[in-house]
């Protein structure tokens, strides 16, 4: 098989491309849930609950939404909309075009990996956060200490860049391997080639 394996900026920008369209749906997406469940009560409590109920909801649309898109793409197109702007496509190892099966295993692989690596990185936030939390409350508002302050906000930010990197450790395995296959693309058998 004769091709040419995607560098690791392509990628990004497929990614980017990508990111931006599904945000794009998500946050219309959210904005039909909210008009659809706007918070009318009058307590804060019932007001929060029917807020958590949206996210959820909307989360659980923008994944199947997301999954559907990326499935469909992937085995119709070879690509992702992204993916086409920045002229790559995804192949099997044979260099074919993905079957049904194998651009669902490669998305939900994708998803997966995000996902349990996201866990993960939630679980780090939550517990720092907390103790950011307190800091801050203790601080007064506004913070009478305006340095603790910076140095806390200095340190959630941090934790943020540190969530993100974790969560994309599946993708980061393309900057080492030879063929530049993500996680998602070895267990699934595929490539990421150049039109």
């Amino acid at each position: 098989m004769n091709t040419t394996y995607t560098n690791v900026w392509r990628r990004v920008f497929a990614y980017i491309i990508d990111g931006a369209l599904m945000l794009t749906i998500m946050g219309l997406i959210a904005y039909v849930a909210y008009k659809a469940f706007a918070p009318t009560s009058t307590t804060q409590e019932d007001n929060m609950r029917i807020l958590s109920m949206m996210m959820s909801l909307s989360t659980i649309l923008v994944l199947l939404v997301s999954q559907t898109y990326e499935i469909i793409m992937t085995k119709k197109y070879q690509a992702t909309l992204g993916k086409l702007a920045v002229k790559v496509k995804v192949t099997d190892l044979g260099g074919n075009p993905l079957t049904w099966g194998r651009s669902a295993a490669r998305s939900l692989i994708k998803v997966g990996h995000v996902f349990l690596a996201g866990l993960i990185a939630d679980f780090f936030l939550k517990s720092t956060s907390t103790g950011i939390q307190q800091k801050l409350t203790a601080l007064g508002n506004p913070p009478t200490d305006k340095h603790a302050a910076l140095m806390l906000a200095l340190g959630a930010l941090a934790i943020g860049i540190l969530s993100f990197i974790i969560s994309m450790a599946g993708n980061w395995i393309a900057l080492f391997n030879g063929n530049r296959q993500t996680l998602h693309d070895l267990m699934a058998g595929t490539f990421v080639v150049k039109r």
